[in-house]
């Protein structure tokens, strides 16, 4: 019985010692079973429901049976569960019931019959496990190659090298890797390397000669032609288009701070409460508020994306689709903010901007520390997050780097130590000992807390005997940020001066 509703029946079995033709009856499914000196392997036929058809068979078993399902209450002849043209190797213990069921049906009997049907049964069920292994197995194998593609498309790759990997036959690795990904394996590697080509002509660092050796192309005509034919523009041509592009979309906050530094109003963007610059985004559409809406981005027609991500990692699914709506700038996520702000303002034609608004930073940097020397001289200044029923510790980026990184204020010892934030106990941050703590929000798996629950959580601080027990608390230094939300923790360009700013008027 295969399922509820339909059964199999097994209605013929044909040996063949040498050459010989076989013909499939109108409406039979076979298993062609091939047995040679150098090969033994097994391949499923579907059936032919109009007419007859005929097939070879060298030497080996043809075993013809009917897939049957209910309709009306009569069993009618139907597809089988089998995929078209299933090819493997013959599993384990197959032939042991191949030959109890080729001897059952040779009695001749109803008995026999019954058996031998019972071993068919328990041979097609051994297959349909066969065949689920290899599917998975495949499955895996062309993902890891498609990793290893975008991973490696620098290097010389051939479909062979690639096959050899997944330790399958060139033709049908070529076969299912289309199958998957939709192109072919070289088709795939051409896509990617024109794609982190896209990348490197929009940041306009290096020469086309240059970026075709880079993503792996010898040959840096045969490279232009492939550009062009793919993206419309020749690869010298193509990075100028994007200069006074008014259509940017930024997929994350850090890309927001950085374009309203650079005088720029995103097109689209992420927009939500914990990022509240509203008066730089009134004419911003938005794209969703966790992450973006791929429907809704694809319908807004953007010249250009603008994300962070890990460069050096494989991209997601969701990711991938981003390059399909239009060309896309990733900010790798360990760089500088400034080198983040540089790469947007090149792209898209902000050079002086960029310059402008680093040489104002610096000199409000002066003014802060200036202004604040006298009231923080060699204090620790600490900075925590507050966040729903837990709380963090800053380090050396976002909020950190201007604090530490640029006013050079003291860091309490072991914070260098922390590359982000880290979730710490009540006792662990009365440790440090600090002189000064700045308290904001801390933003746990980007979910922003709610006012209730800082002020839970605050007062769960507050009430604690080990909080009130530390020097900055009863020297009331402690100074809290909370109204602006994420707004002073991103890490990003405008961000740091309205930091700048905010500490400078908490501690002056």
């Amino acid at each position: 019985m295969m399922g509820k509703e339909m059964i199999l029946q097994l209605t013929s079995i044909t040996y063949a010692q040498s050459h010989q033709v076989i013909r499939q009856a109108q409406g039979h499914h076979g298993f062609l079973m091939e047995i040679t000196s150098n090969e033994r392997n097994i391949r499923f036929i579907p059936a032919h429901f109009e007419q007859n058809q005929t097939m070879e068979l060298t030497s080996g078993y043809y075993i013809e049976f009917l897939a049957l399902k209910e309709e009306d209450h009569v069993f009618k002849p139907t597809v089988c569960l089998f995929q078209k043209e299933t090819e493997s190797e013959i599993p384990y213990r197959f032939e042991h019931l191949l030959d109890e069921m080729v001897t059952h049906f040779k009695e001749g009997s109803d008995i026999g019959y019954l058996r031998a049907n019972g071993y068919f049964q328990e041979l097609v069920s051994t297959l349909l496990v066969k065949q689920q292994e290899m599917n998975e197995s495949i499955e895996a194998r062309i993902a890891q190659s498609k990793r290893y593609i975008e991973t490696h498309y620098h290097q010389e790759l051939t479909r062979e090298q690639l096959a050899e990997r997944t330790e399958l036959q060139v033709d049908y690795y070529a076969r299912k890797f289309k199958e998957h990904v939709k192109m072919s394996p070289m088709a795939y590697v051409n896509h990617v390397r024109l794609q982190e080509a896209k990348k490197l002509l929009l940041e306009n660092r290096l020469s086309v000669h240059a970026i075709a050796r880079q993503v792996g192309f010898n040959d840096e005509f045969y490279f232009s032609r492939k550009f062009k034919r793919k993206e419309g523009y020749a690869p010298s041509v193509y990075s100028h288009t994007f200069k006074q592009t008014q259509r940017i979309a930024s997929l994350n906050h850090l890309v927001t701070g950085h374009l309203i530094a650079l005088g720029v109003k995103p097109y689209a963007a992420i927009i939500d409460e914990s990022f509240p610059a509203l008066e730089h985004l009134m004419e911003t559409k938005s794209i969703g508020e966790k992450g973006p809406d791929l429907e809704r981005l694809l319908a807004m027609k953007p010249d250009l994306l603008v994300r962070t991500g890990m460069t050096t990692e494989s991209q997601t699914q969701k990711e991938a689709l981003l390059t399909h709506i239009a060309p896309t700038i990733v900010l790798n996520y360990q760089d500088d903010w400034r080198a983040h702000l540089n790469t947007i303002a090149k792209v898209i034609g902000r050079e002086k901007e960029a310059a402008a608004f680093l040489t104002a930073y610096r000199e409000q940097v002066e003014n802060v520390k200036e202004r604040i020397r006298e009231k923080v001289r060699d204090e620790r200044v600490l900075i925590i997050g507050i966040g729903d029923g837990t709380q963090c510790i800053y380090g050396k980026r976002n909020i950190g780097s201007v604090l530490y990184g640029d006013l050079h204020v003291r860091a309490p010892e072991g914070i260098d130590r922390i590359a982000h934030i880290e979730e710490v106990s009540v006792q662990r941050i009365a440790a440090y000992e600090p002189d000064r703590i700045i308290v904001t929000v801390y933003r746990k798996h980007n979910q922003l807390p709610s006012n209730k629950q800082i002020r839970m959580q605050l007062s769960r601080l507050q009430n604690n005997p080990v909080w009130q027990s530390m020097r900055a608390v009863k020297d009331h230094h402690v100074h809290e940020i909370f109204a602006e939300k994420h707004l002073y923790t991103s890490y990003n360009a405008y961000s740091h001066k309205l930091m700048l700013q905010k500490f400078a008027q908490l501690i002056g």
